[in-house]
């Protein structure tokens, strides 16, 4: 059993990571952000990876499960599943789940590659 001390250094690491964020301007602009995903997290997508054969359906579960407002409020909760399902377009609702569940590194890499592509080579 981990001491004590190395669980209170493992929920401290976790909880200093920054939050991931993305914007969706098809949807009047709004921002959602999202903590990383934790091996939990993790286990529940891998499971509705192995029952869903329809990939924009697990899109959606993973916004259901992380997106949150600025405040930290989960923007979506069950109920919201068909309305993303019939409602939204599948390549929206992936690009959003995608962003908000990269690895903090990758998320870096993807701000710094967007901050290059803004950048003219003189």
């Amino acid at each position: 059993m981990a001491s004590d001390k190395l669980a209170a250094a493992i929920r401290a690491h976790y909880e200093s990571l920054p939050r991931l964020e993305t914007t969706v301007p098809e949807w009047d602009n709004v921002t959602l952000y999202a903590k990383p995903l934790t091996l939990s997290d993790q286990a529940k997508i891998d499971t509705w990876r192995g029952i869903q054969s329809d990939r924009y359906l697990v899109f959606a579960r993973i916004l259901i499960l992380k997106a949150e407002d600025e405040a930290g409020n989960r923007v979506f909760s069950d109920a919201d599943l068909g309305m993303l399902k019939d409602g939204s377009m599948g390549d929206i609702v992936s690009k959003a789940a995608r962003e908000l569940t990269a690895p903090p590194n990758v998320a870096e890499k993807l701000d710094q590659e967007k901050n290059d592509l803004g950048e003219v080579s003189g």
